[in-house]
């Protein structure tokens, strides 16, 4: 899934780097937040969850290229994704899922009880 995943963030423009700020204030959806870091919404926050993979410096470059993009506002320390934001995020995780499963090969039916099948498996997954 991650050749798929990175695949569409290319497509819509973004540098790893760039795109793993926007994933750490995005908030991923509710079935799958204990896989994301997302929710950040200010600059330090940002920087100390990213401080392994980015430098303070770099986090603040990134999130003032996101804010050229229209995908984040910034106010002071605080930041926010815009409606943009979160549609694209959005649209990149469909994006995907869309790839992914393509070479699945599966009819709808298929696809349906392979939905139904993952859903138990997330629910099943310790929370917290």
């Amino acid at each position: 899934r991650d050749d798929c995943h990175i695949a569409a963030w290319r497509a819509k423009g973004y540098d790893g780097s760039v795109f793993d700020v926007l994933s750490f204030v995005w908030a991923s959806p509710p079935d799958v937040t204990w896989t994301k870091m997302g929710g950040h919404r200010t600059i330090d926050d940002l920087a100390k969850a990213l401080e392994q993979r980015q430098e303070r410096a770099d986090v603040e470059r990134n999130v003032a290229t996101l804010v050229r993009r229209g995908d984040l506002v910034r106010d002071g320390a605080d930041v926010r994704l815009t409606p943009q934001g979160q549609s694209t995020r959005d649209a990149i995780e469909e994006d995907t899922d869309r790839r992914y499963f393509a070479v699945w090969d599966l009819d709808d039916a298929a696809i349906a009880r392979l939905g139904a099948d993952l859903r138990g498996v997330i629910d099943a997954l310790p929370k917290g």
